[in-house]
């Protein structure tokens, strides 16, 4: 009796877990949005292995390498193995105005001085979260002087509204991975009678299958694909480069395609849980660790962004034998780089759009 009773009572707690956690997914607003920044899966490398609705941004990665560089100091630890790789740094980032790196001794100066300097740099008033408990970190850098260990603290923002050059449709509302019923969406309506250029296809394989190129307004090229697996998002993206060089079809976006993106405005404040307390070593038995290290990502793509810009649109001459349905309404990858540029500075794999609406 005792037993049925306790798994009566189990039952009830899971179904009412499921019930908070659908109604979370469910809502739009934004006062929940560290419950979605929860979920997310945050990469400090591309070649990091990734899972579903995971993200990562090229900033946190330059800030980690200065700060080793910095300190002369060799890593220990497995965590490091990719993080450290150059594959990434400012050479592949042109628009410095976008970020913002820090990094120094763990004190409340230093909380204050990046506060500071986001303001300045942001006009954005920031609060670091990341420690609830500040009464335990010294004031200034003079705590450390005589002291054999270090702590450190690391920060990065990275702050990208993305303009596309040409004013996409606003779609109907639609589902998503048959989960919601109300993901909002834009792109080309299949009888819009009209071609975009600045839309280029990479490949079209099949309904599930393709992946295309978007121009924006200013230095961003942005790449979305499906159906393509994924172990890193540095073999995502060099399998999307070979299957666009074998691909042997038309890469003009015509009058017969049609396009679906949902709208993407994703913003996240994420402590780097791997980092924490990890130690490295330095020159005459010096030691460092990580006391603290945080993201901050915001990039927006959305009509908002774009649609009081001029449009672009030219008539297609070019006849398909078939439309192509370029709907991103299932799982997909998303890759936003420079002109000119050999790697993307931001990556997602959206299994979840709602984390990303």
């Amino acid at each position: 009796m005792k037993k049925r009773k306790i798994g009566f009572v189990s039952f009830i707690i899971a179904l009412w877990l499921c019930a908070l956690w659908y109604s979370v997914l469910r809502t739009d607003s934004k006062d929940l949005m560290w419950i979605y920044n929860w979920f997310l899966d945050i990469t400090l490398s591309i070649d990091d292995e990734i899972r579903d609705n995971s993200v990562r941004c090229w900033a946190f990665q330059v800030a980690w390498n200065d700060f080793v560089e910095d300190i002369n100091a060799t890593t220990q630890s497995k965590v490091f193995d990719w993080l450290s790789k150059r594959g990434f740094d400012l050479d592949q980032m042109a628009q410095g105005n976008t970020y913002y790196n820090k990094f120094w001794l763990f004190t409340l100066d230093l909380k204050s001085e990046i506060e500071k300097e986001v303001k300045d740099k942001f006009d954005e008033n920031i609060n670091l979260k990341f420690l609830s408990n500040w009464s335990i970190v010294p004031q200034s850098s003079d705590y450390y002087e005589w002291k054999k260990e270090k702590k450190y603290g690391i920060y990065s923002k990275f702050n990208r509204l993305i303009n596309l050059k040409n004013s996409f449709e606003k779609l109907d509302d639609w589902s998503f991975a048959n989960v919601y019923d109300d993901v909002r969406y834009f792109g080309v309506n299949c009888d819009s009678n009209k071609k975009y250029d600045n839309v280029r296809v990479l490949y079209y394989n099949s309904d599930v299958d393709f992946a295309i190129s978007i121009k924006t307004w200013g230095w961003d090229e942005i790449i979305l694909s499906r159906w393509t697996r994924w172990k890193t998002f540095m073999v995502t993206y060099n399998l999307i480069l070979s299957k666009e060089r074998g691909y042997i079809g038309g890469h003009d976006f015509t009058k017969y395609d049609c396009l679906k993106i949902p709208e993407f405005n994703l913003k996240f404040e994420k402590e780097i849980y791997k980092l924490k307390d990890q130690k490295l070593l330095g020159t005459g038995g010096k030691v460092y660790r990580v006391g603290i290290a945080e993201q901050d990502v915001e990039i927006k793509l959305d009509r908002s962004s774009w649609d009081k810009k001029g449009k672009n649109l030219i008539d297609s001459l070019q006849l398909w034998d078939r439309y192509h349905y370029f709907d991103f309404d299932e799982p997909f990858m998303i890759f936003v780089k420079e002109y000119g540029k050999d790697l993307p500075y931001f990556a997602a794999q959206v299994s979840d759009v709602k984390l990303f609406q």
